[in-house]
């Protein structure tokens, strides 16, 4: 049960406190100082209404009696009668000045002049004011305040400001407290640092404000809106929550107890009514046309609508509404006004009829098509849309889907996914707003809305945007749609390389609605669901699904259908290592089909898939040529997630060409690529990719502390803990690496089998290796990595390669004993490297393989590791891989002592050994 806060205000309603003004305050005790040493002269505090000039002027007659500083009040008001320097006349009747003489005098000259008297009239007020201010000031410095200073004559504004060069040496200050002047007024000629012009409270003072007048904490929801409407404006503030207190809306800190829609009382109304009632109707008429338009309108747009309206000359008032005020240049979009305040707006559209509001609505939406033509813009598009939605036709959402499913073909077209994406999300918007019913046409949009997600990089939004259309279909349970949301979700969720759970329930569900026989939509469901699968290979039949609909897609000889399953079967086939061939010639021939077409999309994605292909292949010059026409293409029409890709491509062949230089800007420009890629972990990849380049550069010492803390909490990527082991075993730190190695012994299995399974087994495999003295994992290892030996270990998709799967056989069969094998994996492993075309690769496996041979120790061995050791370290430190060149001085020292030890070359440690 809910408790009831009951709350009560703090202060009266209508009164807020002094919030957000203290450095005013501040600046009046200099002030103060300054008068006590007879400094005086004018000073001027201005503001729009209810912004809290009153308030301030009154805290400093407050600090002003403390310093014992007499101050006086005049209050001008809009009723006050007119006559000239009847402020002054006020206030020389006040106490002091009624017991002085002087001051008498000047308000027998005041009272004898009207309105027609001349401007020397105006020097004889001055002195004999200044008389009676020089009589007053014997008794002490004075404050006079005048308030409501905007309903002041002329003369009384030019005697003030001719009276402030005359009394700077006087302990006189006047304070002239009033609005911002309208355009079409006299302004004080007042220096910079005697003006104080108020602003709103920022949201934080806000905050504090309600705090005080409620006792209660607005939800951050409600006090954004509240201070957009308002612009923080303390008296537009105090009157809102004084009206929801007075009206019971608030009665706890509940969230659910805060109106959803800011309420704005008819004590504000009233203010900006009292505005417009000071112009014309004309001028009314026009500003009623520009709210309906929006809280900014440009001049092209709103005659428009007058000319629709049959009241275009009305627009000449719009010059009356800038002279006084109401509205101003927008000085962001050229040729548009805004309105003054966003409550002035609120209260003329409010005060619209409803029919006349959505008559205005569908004239404006017509006016801004009559003046700009077919919004192909998305910002456009949106406007003319909640036009549209607002004016309650018939026709209206069906205009709006179609103006929207345009703009997003151009966008298409021309490779700009993210307006794509805005101007589908236009189409489904109104839809919502208008409360209908989903229908196909509704439900086609939702897929069409995700695969533009997918394509802008927004794969989260996509996967939301698929699962939308599919819980739409519910209603319609059409089996082709449900196919198609289902597989929209897929491809959201495998382009970052999300989890196949993801979108294996809506595949599953979407395959059993699926009618029994031949169809393109089942092919592409078998083909998806294995793609999905397929990243775990515990789940069984990924591949063998697969193939199951590549066949059917055969067998319907559809060419674009073949396109795409060819596409989404390679990527079942990447887990499966029997169909290592299978997935480079589907790969290849995916590519040759759609470069037949005439799909720039499609040839983009082909060529993303054969680089990735290539890359875990190891064929370095095919993968070099397809890498360029890839970025070629991708320049062309490529998505953002694609132009990350690219990044990532040539980060990797840099490091495999040893362009170790080039390389840390490659990885920042991927990672500047990927961070706007929702769903996309472009940080974990690029933190691999500075895993990969430190470790080639002898360096991971460096990165030891962030690997740590990632390590042991501060990621869940289950790769980070083998990677630490890693660099534990690279910067010699063998009892922490041996401590990870047997905390993980046993549990390879548990590794999950995604992306970085691989490569989690390789960084095991490598830890092995450098701590050859455990036993532990080395026949675990062989089995798992025995089924991928053709592969080369990549970080997908192509951002490093970690070099073959060979490479990590030999080092594993030679620590067990099983020398012919591990000779037989290291050839193959040299093999590999070359064919990659990479000399970092290559003299790693040639440093692992002499460390293996030295091991063996028999003399065909001992030849071999001789040939693989001759200029390896120079190699190394020549491609800058200090660790690499030290491994190679240390086995070079190894192999001298051997020959010293035993006297002869010939007569190996094995050899004694056997003896």
């Amino acid at each position: 049960m809910r408790q009831i806060a009951s709350p009560q205000p703090n202060v009266r309603v209508g009164q807020a406190p002094l919030i957000g003004r203290g450095k005013f305050v501040g600046d009046f005790d200099a002030r103060l100082a300054a008068l006590k040493q007879g400094s005086g002269g004018l000073m001027i505090i201005e503001g729009e209404v209810g912004i809290g000039k009153t308030r301030i002027a009154q805290a400093f007659r407050h600090r002003a009696s403390k310093a014992s500083v007499e101050t006086l009040w005049i209050t001008c008001s809009q009723t006050t009668e007119n006559d000239p320097f009847w402020p002054m006349a006020q206030l020389l009747q006040k106490p002091p000045f009624n017991d002085i003489e002087q001051a008498r005098e000047a308000l027998a000259i005041m009272s004898e002049i009207d309105n027609a008297t001349a401007a020397p009239a105006g020097e004889t007020v001055l002195n004999a004011l200044l008389g009676a201010l020089h009589a007053a000031t014997d008794g002490g410095p004075l404050a006079m305040v005048i308030d409501g200073a905007e309903n002041l004559d002329t003369k009384t504004l030019d005697l003030l400001e001719t009276l402030d060069a005359h009394i700077e040496d006087l302990s006189v200050l006047v304070i002239i407290v009033g609005r911002s002047p309208r355009p079409d007024r006299k302004q004080l000629n007042i220096p910079f640092d005697r003006r104080i012009c108020l602003q709103g409270l920022n949201v934080e003072e806000t905050a504090e404000l309600i705090h005080a007048l409620s006792q209660l904490y607005a939800p951050q929801p409600y006090l954004r809106r509240l201070h957009d409407l308002t612009g923080g404006n303390p008296f537009f503030i105090t009157e809102i929550v004084g009206y929801l207190l007075e009206t019971g809306e608030l009665n706890t800190q509940d969230e659910e107890y805060w109106p959803a829609a800011v309420l704005v009382p008819d004590t504000i109304r009233a203010e900006f009514h009292g505005r417009l009632e000071d112009v014309s109707t004309a001028c009314q008429d026009v500003l009623s046309l520009a709210s309906v338009i929006g809280m900014s309108f440009d001049y092209a747009t709103l005659t428009a609508v007058a000319r629709r309206q049959k009241c275009e000359e009305d627009v000449l008032a719009l010059e009356e509404a800038e002279a006084t005020g109401l509205i101003q240049l927008d000085l962001n979009n050229s040729g548009s006004f805004r309105f003054a305040h966003v409550l002035l707006r609120e209260t003329l559209y409010d005060d619209l009829s409803t029919t006349r509001r959505l008559r205005l609505h569908g004239d404006c939406a017509e006016a801004l098509i009559e003046c700009f033509g077919v919004p192909s813009d998305p910002n456009d598009l949106s406007a003319v849309a909640d036009h549209l939605v607002e004016s309650r036709r018939a026709t209206a959402i069906e205009r709006i889907i179609s103006l929207s499913v345009d703009g997003a073909e151009a966008a298409k077209r021309r490779g700009d996914h993210v307006s794509e994406v805005q101007c589908l999300e236009v189409a489904l918007r109104a839809i919502e707003d208008s409360r209908r019913q989903p229908d196909r046409r509704a439900i086609d949009l939702a897929i069409q809305l995700s695969l533009a997600q997918t394509r802008a990089g927004e794969f989260v939004d996509a996967i939301e945007s698929g699962q939308k259309a599919w819980r739409w279909n519910e209603i319609t349970a059409d089996p082709e749609r449900f196919a198609a949301a289902a597989l929209a979700v897929n491809e959201a969720r495998w382009r970052p390389g999300l989890a196949g759970d993801t979108a294996l329930p809506l595949l599953n569900a979407a395959l059993e609605r699926m009618p029994d026989g031949d169809s393109a939509s089942r092919a592409k469901l078998l083909c998806a669901l294995g793609q999905a699968l397929a990243s775990d290979l515990d789940k069984g039949n990924g591949s063998s699904l697969a193939r199951e609909g590549l066949s059917m897609g055969r067998r319907l000889g559809d060419p674009d259908l073949m396109v795409e399953v060819l596409g989404m079967t390679n990527m079942a086939l990447r887990h499966d290592p029997l169909q290592r061939k299978a997935m480079l010639q589907h790969t290849r021939e995916f590519v040759s089909l759609a470069m037949a077409g005439d799909d720039a999309q499609l040839q983009v994605y082909a060529h993303s898939g054969l680089c990735i292909t290539l890359a875990e292949n190891g064929e370095g010059s095919e993968l070099r040529e397809a890498v360029e026409r890839f970025e070629t293409l991708v320049h062309l029409s490529g998505s953002p997630h694609e132009q990350y890709q690219v990044r990532l491509h040539k980060f990797n062949l840099a490091m495999m060409s040893g362009r170790f230089a080039d390389a840390p800007g490659l990885a920042a420009a991927a990672r500047e690529a990927g961070s706007n890629l929702k769903g996309a972990d472009s940080e974990g990849v690029f933190g691999m990719q500075m895993f990969a380049l430190n470790r080639e550069l002898g360096r991971l010492g460096q990165l030891a502390p962030l690997l740590k803390a990632m390590a042991e909490g501060g990621t869940d990527a289950p790769v980070w803990r083998p990677g630490l082991a890693l660099l534990f075993a690279e910067i010699g730190e063998s009892d922490a690496a041996l401590s990870l190695l047997e905390e993980l012994a046993g549990k390879v299995a548990l590794i999950p089998r995604d992306d970085l399974w691989l490569v989690s087994l390789a960084f095991l495999a490598d830890v092995r290796l450098l701590e050859p003295q455990s036993d532990l994992f080395a026949r675990e290892l062989i089995a798992e990595l025995q089924p991928y030996r053709e592969h080369a270990i990549l970080i997908r998709p192509g951002a490093a390669c970690f070099g073959p799967v060979t490479r990590l056989l030999g080092g594993m069969q030679n620590l067990i004993g099983n020398y012919d094998l591990s000779r037989t994996a290291f050839e193959d492993a040299l093999k590999q490297s070359a064919r990659m075309e990479s000399p970092p690769i290559t003299l790693r496996c040639q440093c692992d393989y002499v460390e293996a041979l030295l091991r063996e120790g028999t003399p065909s061995a001992i030849k071999r590791a001789d040939d693989l050791l001759a200029g390896l370290g120079d190699k190394a430190a020549r491609l800058g891989m200090q660790r690499l060149r030290q491994r190679a001085e240390h086995l070079t020292e190894l192999r001298r002592d051997m020959a010293n030890t035993f006297g002869i070359d010939e007569l190996t440690p094995r050899e004694l050994e056997v003896l």
